[in-house]
């Protein structure tokens, strides 16, 4: 392999064989990084962890790499195996979910996801906010509303189609 004229270029190694569970010889290098921070990203790594493992792949495989994680996006750019590539790629943030799965097996549905009473039945005295508080209604409505955009059912569990769509 000829190392290639950008700055990254006398820092790239020969790409190693890949062998084992899965193996993925022939695939393509950069894909397969941007697999493992999708999955460590899903399993809720913070930013400098999935940075750093994406960093060692791309040394592992022969590309000299950059990352930048946030909450919902990847970036990455690639260089060493041909011309630069750049990806950025939006990615659900799966904690919330692996969150809500862990409080749901340990017995956590809609009748938990209350506020205090005091804040859904009095109304703040002064302020800016005065008069305001959410009746359970309002609450209910909210939840409704939350569930929906997170993919889980009306009793707050993540459904079957959203686990796979997170890779769960």
């Amino acid at each position: 392999m000829a190392v290639d004229d950008t700055p990254f270029g006398a820092l790239v190694a020969p790409p190693t064989a890949l062998a084992g569970p899965g193996d993925e010889r022939g695939a393509d290098p950069p894909e397969l990084v941007m697999r493992l921070g999708r999955a460590l990203h899903t399993a809720g790594s913070p930013a400098h962890r999935i940075e750093e493992g994406m960093e060692a792949a791309s040394m592992r495989l022969g590309l000299a790499g950059q990352f930048f994680s946030t909450p919902t996006a990847l970036f990455a750019s690639f260089a060493g195996l041909g011309p630069r590539r750049t990806v950025l790629e939006r990615v659900q943030p799966g904690i919330v979910n692996l969150e809500r799965l862990f409080n749901v097996r340990e017995g956590v549905r809609r009748a938990d996801d209350r506020l205090p009473w005091k804040v859904m039945h009095e109304p703040i005295p002064e302020g800016p906010s005065a008069g305001m508080y959410c009746p359970p209604d309002e609450l209910n409505a909210m939840l409704d509303e939350y569930y929906a955009i997170r993919g889980w059912d009306a009793d707050g569990v993540p459904t079957a189609a959203r686990r796979a769509a997170l890779g769960l």
